[in-house]
């Protein structure tokens, strides 16, 4: 018997003790809070990229290493399976992925990422750790459904409410509304240029976005947790039914029942609001799953089971009707959306051939996917808007095969039934729920937590109001109800159908939800009683040991590789923003600023915007010195050697240099063939923009009276043959040469635009770069 115990203990399987109080009550409200921080601090795949992530990585990887810690000295037994090896693996791929692509691209950009995916298992091992009994379970997943429909609620004030008065205020102001209201939005951008016109695109939209970048992401946020409240609702009723039944108090349960039902429909209504096509259609597949499970086990109820769907989907109807969200426009664009998406696919394919094993590493789609752009596609994009290409791409196939055998792996795990502690922790969710939404706010005071304020303390009250009233009317359902494991799977199934469609998988804001619900789901449990789960065996307990090793070099690592260099930058920021500095020793502040991370190419954009703005000034009042323009040019190439792919980045080098070859009224070539140089570049990083090609163009006839033994006339005809090929399958009539400056960087862009133009009849001066084109070509 002895023999066969010991056998049994030695399988890898895991075994969950439940937090009773004191240090591990800590860390699960600490977990909890930063499972709700996710809603909150969001970020986008920009955002990503920027750091914006960086304290709720650092918090994880923290609280990752405190777990395992516990679990290594007994505190809490927690025996490692396979799974555990996969994700290892998988850890030691985005490492890899990441190093060697490192200096072949923006390295910043890259290591601010790399960290955010791995946080991402650490949150699977901290939940699995920590969140061990179906209690626990069930008051984490009422909480998160409660952040959910908070969010809804705002969604819903904001699409209906905020956002008309918004646009009102804009279009219905006097010019200095509008101005100010562009400052407050940190935009210098001409009438009809196209920063400006999506700017005002944006405000004539009506998608909410409360605490998210994008609607689309909001729109896979709440359509997972749309299906976990499906779940708890039907739970919650057929409790209520059968308590009516049996002649016992339901007025408890029926209470539940109706504030779930009430948040439910929230939650559906701003599904519907945020008119994204991905969510509708993921929800959808959600829904038809759901009416073929309730079919094929009550049979006997097959008209209840379908008239409840259907009038789920005549309120979602009735919804979109009546807020002029469903319509006939809708149904024409989701074709033509999904025709965008084949675009973006294809040239994803092409990228991920290019680097079929360890992928082009995080952070660096943005900069690679211009090379394979179609020219007929949408526009540029930040990811691949479909989460197996944005794994692929960035980690090769390599990185996929190990991101699906995990998530495979933590579905095919059969789950025994759970034991029900006295002690469940559940008090320390909801503790730590709260102290989540009031997190933010103490984080607002320290960075950007792109949500303005009053969103933000709109959120903030609903979002208590919402979860303290599902926790105390639902204390019976967490203490004796069911979350099943296959409508968390469900749940996991709908927001990877979303992600199918639209980006997000690293966005800590729709990444953290995915992990969380696989992290829930389960695993074995050994059929023993507690006292034999008291010891880890020596093999887990190694391992326990092994683990703890890498969680310490992983936090380690991320906080001298991104932590210190991204705060250094933010308080030199701040600093630059909130004291008086001469002339001089702001130069010297950012050339410092600029070595605090050798990687961060946005730093020395700084110093380079600022030796330009300070060169423009010379330039009236005798012009600047050979020794500053060589200054500047250096500084120029330390900006391309941090970030050898952006595009964007050498398109603006290359307007600054123009900028000042004419501010400066030399007749030395310099500037100009640097400008050249770079927009050669740029032509080679995005060959189907049209707009790069023909500044180029321009540039080089520019170029040619200076260079008077070069004749460039053949290769101007090339290029402007090409940009007026492109230009006409440019899909976005904003971004047509015909819209577009010759300038459009510069804030001294209409005075240097005077200078460029010198000499000639204004009635003739060219108002767009087209007509510059076809100038050049009857020259």
């Amino acid at each position: 018997m002895a023999k066969s115990r010991r056998k049994r203990s030695s399988k890898p399987v895991i075994s969950e003790t439940p937090p009773q109080g004191g240090l591990l009550g800590m860390l699960t409200a600490a977990s909890s809070s930063l499972i709700v921080l996710s809603a909150f601090l969001t970020a986008d795949s920009v955002g990503v990229l920027d750091g914006v992530a960086a304290i709720p990585t650092l918090l994880w990887l923290t609280l990752a290493l405190v777990t395992v810690g516990c679990i290594s000295t007994g505190r809490i037994t927690y025996r490692f399976a396979r799974i555990h090896l996969v994700m290892a693996i998988w850890v030691a791929a985005i490492l890899m992925s990441t190093y060697w692509n490192l200096d072949r691209s923006n390295g910043r950009n890259s290591l601010n990422s790399m960290w955010v995916w791995i946080s991402y298992p650490m949150i699977y091992l901290v939940v699995t750790s920590l969140f061990s009994n179906a209690r626990s379970r069930r008051a984490l997943v009422l909480v998160m459904f409660g952040i959910a429909a908070a969010l809804a609620i705002d969604g819903v004030y904001e699409s209906l409410v905020e956002m008309p008065q918004r646009r009102l205020d804009y279009f219905g102001g006097d010019q200095q509304a509008r101005d100010q209201m562009l400052a407050e939005a940190g935009i210098d951008a001409p009438e009809g240029s196209p920063i400006r016109y999506h700017f005002e695109s944006r405000l004539q939209d009506t998608e909410p976005l409360v605490t998210f970048a994008l609607t689309n992401s909001l729109g896979g946020f709440l359509s997972c947790w749309f299906i976990v409240g499906i779940g708890i609702s039907g739970n919650a009723l057929l409790r209520s039914k059968s308590q009516a039944e049996g002649n016992t108090k339901s007025s408890d349960a029926l209470t539940f029942a109706v504030c779930v039902l009430t948040c439910f429909v929230g939650v559906l209504m701003c599904i519907v609001l945020t008119e994204s096509r991905s969510a509708w259609s993921a929800v959808s597949v959600g829904m038809v799953v759901i009416g073929w499970r309730l079919l094929k086990r009550y049979p006997e109820k097959r008209r209840q089971v379908i008239c409840g769907l259907v009038g789920i989907m005549a309120v979602a109807i009735g919804i979109g009707v009546m807020s002029g969200r469903l319509d006939w426009k809708v149904v024409t664009g989701s074709t033509q959306s999904l025709a965008f998406r084949f675009e973006y696919w294809s040239a994803s394919t092409k990228l991920a051939a290019d680097a079929p094993i360890l992928g082009i590493g995080p952070g660096n789609f943005q900069d690679r996917y211009t090379l394979y752009k179609l020219p007929e596609a949408s526009e540029t994009i930040a990811d691949p808007h479909n989460w197996i290409m944005e794994v692929v791409t960035s980690f090769g196939v390599t990185g996929l095969l190990l991101a699906v055998g995990f998530i495979v792996m933590a579905f095919c795990h059969k789950r025994s039934s759970q034991r029900e502690e006295l002690s469940s922790g559940s008090g320390y969710v909801l503790c730590g729920g709260i102290g989540g939404v009031i997190l933010v706010h103490v984080l607002s005071f320290f960075v950007d937590v792109s949500v303005n304020s009053a969103t933000l303390d709109r959120v903030t009250m609903i979002s208590i109001i919402v979860i303290v009233l599902l926790y105390m009317t639902g204390l019976q359902w967490i203490k004796n109800g069911q979350m099943s494991a296959s409508t968390l799977k469900l749940a996991c199934v709908v927001l990877l159908v979303n992600l199918l469609f639209s980006g997000g998988i690293s966005v800590p804001g729709v990444g953290c939800s995915l992990w969380v619900l696989l992290a829930l789901l389960g695993h074995p449990l050994p059929n023993k009683s507690p006292s034999e789960s008291d010891e880890l065996p020596p093999q887990s307990r190694s391992f326990a040991v092994g683990i703890l090793l890498v969680c310490g070099l992983l936090t380690t690592g991320f906080y001298f590789t991104c932590w210190v260099p991204v705060r250094q930058i933010d308080r030199a920021m701040q600093q630059l923003q909130n004291e008086r500095f001469s002339q001089k020793e702001i130069k010297a502040h950012l050339e410092s600023m600029s070595a605090m991370d050798p990687r961060d190419e946005a730093a020395n954009m700084m110093l380079v915007d600022h030796l330009f703005n300070q060169l423009s000034d010379r330039a009236d009042g005798g012009g600047p010195s050979r020794d500053a323009i060589d200054e500047f040019i250096r500084v120029i190439d330390v900006a391309i050697e941090r970030s050898p792919r952006s595009h964007p980045l050498f398109g603006r080098l290359a307007e600054y240099c123009i900028a000042l070859h004419f501010m400066s009224r030399w007749e030395s070539p310099d500037l100009l063939e640097k400008a050249y140089a770079l927009l050669e570049q740029e032509k080679a990083l995005y060959p189907a923009n049209a707009y790069a090609i023909a500044r180029l163009s321009w540039v080089l006839a520019k170029l040619a009276p200076l260079n008077e033994n070069s004749d460039y006339q053949e290769e101007i005809e090339n290029l402007i043959t090409e940009s007026l090929r492109l230009d006409a399958l440019n899909p976005h009539m904003e971004y047509r040469l015909r819209n577009r400056a010759i300038l459009e960087f510069t804030v001294k862009r209409n005075r240097i635009g005077q200078l460029v133009d010198t000499g000639l009849d204004p009635e003739k001066k060219p108002k767009n770069i087209e007509q510059r084109l076809k100038a050049l070509r009857n020259e």
